[in-house]
């Protein structure tokens, strides 16, 4: 089940990024996928471990709602964490998802108790406990937190790059070029993925990066490698 994180953040010690932290550890360790919106405050510049440098002002605020809305529609459920019911900007959240029909849990202690809506979770008398399970019905192994994170990295920079190398109707026209001369998106993709690991071949061989560093090698090795998927799938699928 992929679910939505929503707590308290701005204004509290490290933008309460140690608790999204330890929630979305035990969350991902129930076998759920878990969108934290600490991790996509880390995206957008923040201390992973201790949120921002500075306090944000109003508008910076409104921009992190926003994505945070989005980002709450696309997942089945939300978890709510200690002090949610005494923040405004995660009250609201909680209501959108509530009002948008998804299922929500509460952080209880160690725990995370389901509940069928906010009503039940307000009316202390009326509330249902849900079993807690594992999609797969077994433990599942908790993953590296930072692997997630860097998943949502990607995909930040990928929405971030259509801007300026795909098209409205085609967010890889651009490695989809490629076709013009006869080849196949897909390994027009495998072609730029070539190039980044000549890169990482030429750094492991003792030489020095220019223009781009290691890291954004890797990373753009990993997204050349899903676009070149996508695009094999389509021929595949007879897209």
């Amino acid at each position: 089940m992929k679910l939505f994180i929503v707590g308290p953040k701005f204004g509290y010690p490290d933008d309460n990024h140690p608790n999204f932290h330890a929630a979305a550890k035990q969350l991902r360790g129930s076998g759920h996928e878990v969108v934290s919106s600490a991790e996509a405050d880390f995206i957008a510049g923040a201390d992973l471990d201790h949120g921002f440098d500075e306090p944000l002002v109003d508008e910076e605020i409104y921009e992190f709602f926003k994505r945070d809305v989005r980002e709450l529609l696309t997942c089945e459920s939300v978890a709510l964490l200690d002090g949610w019911d005494e923040d405004h900007y995660s009250e609201t959240l909680a209501e959108i998802a509530d009002n948008a029909g998804l299922r929500i849990c509460k952080q209880n202690g160690n725990e995370f108790v389901w509940f069928r809506n906010l009503s039940e979770i307000y009316g202390e008398d009326s509330e249902e406990e849900f079993e807690w399970y594992a999609p797969t019905g077994q433990k599942v192994m908790t993953g590296d937190s930072r692997f997630s994170t860097i998943l949502r990295q990607m995909e930040y920079l990928h929405n971030k790059k259509q801007s300026d190398y795909g098209r409205s109707h085609d967010p890889f026209a651009n490695v989809r070029a490629s076709e013009d001369f006869g080849i196949p998106g897909w390994v027009g993709a495998v072609v730029r993925a070539n190039d980044k690991m000549k890169r990482l071949q030429k750094f492991a061989q003792g030489d020095n990066l220019v223009n781009e560093s290691v890291e954004d090698s890797f990373l753009d090795l990993a997204v050349y490698s899903i676009i070149g998927l996508i695009l094999f799938q389509e021929i595949a699928e007879g897209k």
